[in-house]
Order: structure tokens, then C-alpha cells, then sequence
């Protein structure tokens, strides 16, 4: 009988698992690839909002223009006061005062009804018709992504007894360089005669401004060196409390000596000092004043400047380190200067 031998009996290994040390290092492996992914996800993040905020601010400018095709001129600024004194003469025919340049447009921006239910230059703008389906719409095309700012601007109020609160926008108008101080002249609060707004033309050397639509011939230096809207955040630490803008107007008359509100809608500087830089000023910025402090300057939540368009059309991103002499010479229509290398 055969024999056969006895079968071999394999020792079953035990199974080895992580040590604390391995486990450590797994997770600080992984630690430093999400610590090196992070910042690119960051930076596409960004670019994606940067480039849907130029977008607007195309599409700002194509808006402008096809005002500019239908009426010969761009927007008004802002549509001076007028003599009325209460409220019981807003609704009166002519009375279409204290309209901004960002309600002129709406209907090239596919907000025709919205423009309609406002009565936008047939009546005058009021505290009762900003309810949350009309003035105090968010419209993403006056939202920069990249600002986290409050739907309703809550810093800037619209009228006289600071009460009435409208959409924010982060997109504001360029008023240019205002050269006199008489209240008639930079203010506006009186009805329009052609001598008052060939007072204002005189005045205000930017493109959109108070009281008067400037056209392109006014130009004079050209619509691709001359800036026409531009961004303002709301609140960042690093750079000042500039509390955003409106795209509404000014209500309660659309009179504009109130805490300087006209500064809500557009920047504008004096020709005799230096301009607040883009993304100038400090955490403790008021947006109250004579309308030239830093809280209503320029601003952007992009890293580095700030996106603008300008008459032509175009899209352009300034850097914060611009120099003062060519940023005065992009808000200026008609200075005729030569603009820096830094443009």
C-alpha cells in the first residue's frame, strides 16, 4: 500500500496594519497636497468671477451705447433736483428728477418691465415705489461676484431722512473731475436751463454726469482713453469701507447736498488734489462728506485693482498702482493729455 507523505501546513502570516507613525504621514502627505491644490482652486475661482464681472460691465457699456443710438447722448449722471418742494409735486408731468444713470439703461439690459414699473423718466423717483420687485431688486448685472456684499445696500440711503433703502450695485458712474464748488454748478439742485448745463458741462469733465447727457463728440480725447463706469466693493478690511453703490437714483427730489449722496452713483474728484487711488483707504472710511474721501473711490474685491469700462466699449483691469496723473487723464474727456505707459 502506498503511503503518501503528510501534508504541509503553511503558517498563516498575521495581518499588519497602520502604524501611527504611517497614519501621520499618510495625513501629512495629504495635508500638502490639499494645502498646494487650494490656492489654484482659489485662483480659478477668482478668474471665473473676474471674468463674469467684465461681463457686466460689457454689457454696461453696450447698454450706454445703445442709449447713446437712440437719444444722441449717454445717460445723465444723475437728473438734477428741480424747484419742487414737497412731496405731493413728484408725480407732476415733467417731474422725472432724481434718476441715475443705471435706471436709464435698464432696458438694454433686458429689464424692460422693471424700467416700466418704475416709471423711469416719466415720474420722479420716490421712496414709494422701491419695493422688493422694483428698486429694491438685486440685478446681477450690477453685482461684481466676487463682492459677498448685502442685497440691500444698508450704508447708503437714498433720501433726505436716511430712511429709504435700495439694491446694491458694486458698479458706479465716471463723474470725472469736478472743478468749481458753487452749489448751482456741482450740485444741480435747481431746474435745467441751458445755461446751467453749459455750466455743468464746464464743470464736470467726466462721462457721466450730473444734470446733462454727454455725447460722444464731447469726447475730445477719445472713447478708448476715456473711462466710463467702474467698481466699488462694500466693506474689506484691507482697503477701507466703501459700502458699494446703487443703481436706483436718488430719491426725495433727487436732491444731491445730503451727505454728499450723489456719491452713491458716481465717483468723482477735485482737479486740484490727488485722486484716492483704486482700492485706497482704511477700515475706518466713512462714506459721509464732501464725496472725495476714499470710501467713494474706486475699489474691487479683485486682488490687485479694480475692472472699468470704458466709452468704447471696452473692458480694461487697473492696477492699484496706477499713477495719480494717468488715472486724472482717463477721468477727464477733454484734457487732451497724453496717457502714462501705465495704462
Amino acid at each position: 500500500m502506498q503511503s503518501f507523505p503528510p501534508p504541509t501546513v503553511t503558517a498563516r502570516r498575521p495581518h499588519r496594519g497602520f502604524t501611527l507613525i504611517e497614519l501621520l504621514v499618510v495625513i501629512a502627505i495629504i495635508g500638502i497636497l490639499v494645502g498646494l491644490l487650494l490656492p489654484a482652486v482659489q485662483q480659478a475661482r477668482e478668474a471665473s468671477r473676474r471674468a463674469a464681472c467684465g461681463n457686466n460691465l460689457k454689457q454696461i457699456g453696450l447698454a450706454c451705447h445703445s442709449y447713446n443710438d437712440v437719444n444722441r447722448h449717454l445717460p445723465k449722471g444723475l437728473h438734477c433736483a428741480g424747484t419742487g418742494s414737497s412731496m405731493n409735486d413728484w408725480g407732476a408731468p415733467g417731474n422725472r428728477r432724481g434718476w441715475a444713470w443705471g435706471a436709464y439703461i435698464l432696458p438694454y439690459l433686458e429689464e424692460v418691465a422693471l424700467y416700466e414699473r418704475l416709471e423711469v423718466e416719466q415720474a420722479a423717483l420716490w421712496s414709494g415705489k422701491l419695493t422688493a420687485d422694483t428698486g429694491q431688486m438685486s440685478l446681477n448685472g450690477y453685482r461684481c461676484p466676487s463682492d459677498a456684499a448685502e442685497l440691500i445696500n444698508q450704508r447708503r440711503a437714498i433720501n433726505g431722512a436716511n430712511s429709504s433703502r435700495v439694491a446694491t450695485s458694486n458698479y458706479v458712474g465716471n463723474a470725472g473731475n469736478s472743478f468749481g464748488s458753487s452749489g448751482n454748478l456741482t450740485s444741480c439742485n435747481y431746474d435745467m436751463t441751458p445755461a446751467r448745463e453749459a455750466a455743468l458741462l464746464t464743470q464736470h469733465s467726466g462721462t457721466l454726469i450730473l444734470g446733462v447727457g454727454i455725447s460722444f463728440r464731447q469726447i475730445t480725447d477719445g472713447t478708448s482713453k476715456t473711462l466710463l463706469v467702474g467698481e466699488r466693493d462694500s466693506f474689506d478690511s484691507s482697503h477701507g469701507d466703501h459700502a458699494a453703490a446703487v443703481w436706483a437714483g436718488i430719491a426725495w427730489r433727487g436732491v444731491m447736498d445730503w451727505n454728499s449722496k450723489r456719491s452713491h452713483v458716481l465717483t468723482f474728484f477735485r482737479e486740484d488734489t490727488p485722486l484716492m487711488p483704486i482700492n485706497a483707504g482704511t477700515p475706518s472710511t466713512t462714506v459721509t462728506g464732501t464725496g472725495h474721501e476714499a470710501g467713494n473711490s474706486w475699489s474691487s474685491k479683485h486682488p490687485g485693482g479694480a475692472q472699468f469700462a470704458l466709452v468704447d466699449g471696452s473692458v480694461r483691469f487697473l492696477q492699484e498702482t496706477i499713477s495719480d496723473a494717468t488715472l486724472h487723464d482717463l477721468c477727464n474727456r477733454f484734457d487732451g493729455d497724453v496717457l502714462g505707459n501705465d495704462f
